[in-house]
């Protein structure tokens, strides 16, 4: 019975070390998201290699996770809950593992575009140029939303981020729509155009992550037998 208890008393730390690690992985995503969304807007050359710098310590942080879990499934006798909690630690670190590498492909793009993404929708006589503004305030609340999550598991406030993601899936349908049309009326700015279009592709697949940790956590706990 010691030995039990003792071994359950392990897999609760282990458990404990693993979700600060997945909630540190989470704030290095948050700040990689941050620096590509000034990048879009100016200072891209130093903006870009930070969030390269950070997107790899987002790698090597996420295989550091996924081992560790591997570990803890093979060699303890874990009840259910906690097999369920390894399995949704192990898939919100790859989910924002996967946000730095959107943040990264955003950079990128902004260092391809060379002038402020702003500046480039004015030129072009968009409509609406503050839209990819608000479309980034709005992936930004998302991806620091799931953060909040991973830290807390707070279920009440998993399902109204999961909700937010509407917002973001329609301000990226609007910008992708008025861009479009941009490019059809005036087609010497479609490559930024383009570029702007594939940025707000990467903020949406952003929100579709924050979404999927907000998932990991309402799993429901398996019933006792």
């Amino acid at each position: 019975m010691n030995d039990e208890l003792a071994e359950r008393e392990q897999v609760r730390a282990s458990l404990a070390q693993l979700g600060d690690l997945a909630t540190e992985l989470g704030i290095l995503a948050e700040n990689a998201f941050k620096e590509a969304a000034e990048a879009l807007f100016g200072q891209e050359s130093a903006l870009t290699e930070s969030v390269r710098g950070g997107r790899q310590a987002a790698i090597s942080m996420y295989v550091t996770i996924h081992e560790q879990a591997l570990y803890l499934l093979a060699h303890s006798q874990a009840p259910g809950e906690s097999v369920r909690r390894v399995i949704e630690l192990q898939q919100t670190a790859a989910e924002f593992q996967r946000i730095a590498g959107h943040a990264w492909q955003i950079a990128a793009y902004a260092l391809d575009l060379r002038i402020s993404a702003e500046l480039a929708l004015q030129r072009a006589g968009c409509a609406d140029p503050a839209i990819l503004r608000r479309i980034v305030r709005q992936t930004y609340l998302q991806v620091r939303g799931a953060v909040i999550v991973c830290a807390t598991r707070d279920t009440a406030r998993a399902r109204l981020l999961a909700r937010e993601d509407d917002t973001l899936d329609q301000l990226y349908a609007t910008l992708r729509s008025m861009l479009h049309s941009a490019i059809a009326a005036a087609p010497l700015h479609a490559f930024p155009l383009h570029h702007i279009i594939l940025v707000g592709a990467e903020m949406e697949a952003i929100g579709n992550r924050a979404v999927a940790i907000c998932n990991a956590v309402l799993v429901p706990a398996p019933r006792a037998r």
